[in-house]
């Protein structure tokens, strides 16, 4: 059976303008460049959804990705401690697996305050706009749709190939010691 689109539906346009004017009417007590970015990233995920439901093509993503391969990704907003992109528009993200459209990724960092036992020193990558060393974090991987990912700009097929096999080592050995030993 065939769903109506909202644009036919009176009762359901009434009920998700009256979700729309309680997420306004929640943001009120935030800070109101917090609030704005709040809500461009529900507008986001509803382009997400338009042009997943409107068969739109996949576009500026990086082809034949793989694992080792650095990404830029729109983690979006987040919540607590999670990964988030507060007061950003994206992450490098190193690509580890995929099936189908959706990709595992372990996020990327330079930031000294982000360190810890389930970081990966990968060292300095001359293609990112970073002063020394990144590191993986793998205790905030996700799975993560390819509509999330994106080409970094001014890099050749928009992607950065991690092909050091004792890189790829280190990473795989964390993973194993954090979340299988």
């Amino acid at each position: 059976m065939k769903e109506t689109l909202l644009k036919y539906d009176k009762i359901m346009m009434s009920k998700v303008l009256g979700t729309i004017s309680n997420i306004a009417k929640n943001l009120q007590e935030i800070e109101s460049s917090l609030a704005l970015e709040d809500s461009q990233w529900l507008l986001s995920k509803s382009k997400y959804y338009e042009e997943h439901f409107q068969g739109k093509h996949f576009c500026n993503y990086p082809h034949h990705m793989q694992r080792g391969d650095i990404v830029w990704v729109d983690f979006g907003i987040n919540i607590g401690d999670e990964y988030s992109d507060v007061g950003r528009d994206g992450h490098y993200a190193m690509i580890w697996a995929q099936k189908g459209f959706v990709f595992i990724v372990l996020p990327l960092t330079s930031d000294g305050k982000f360190m810890n036992d389930f970081s990966v020193d990968i060292g300095k990558i001359p293609q990112l706009p970073l002063d020394g060393s990144s590191f993986v974090k793998i205790d905030m991987i996700r799975s993560v749709s390819m509509r999330r990912i994106h080409n970094i700009n001014g890099v050749h097929d928009g992607k950065i190939s991690i092909t050091d096999e004792t890189i790829l080592k280190r990473i795989k050995d964390k993973l194993k010691e954090k979340f299988i030993d």
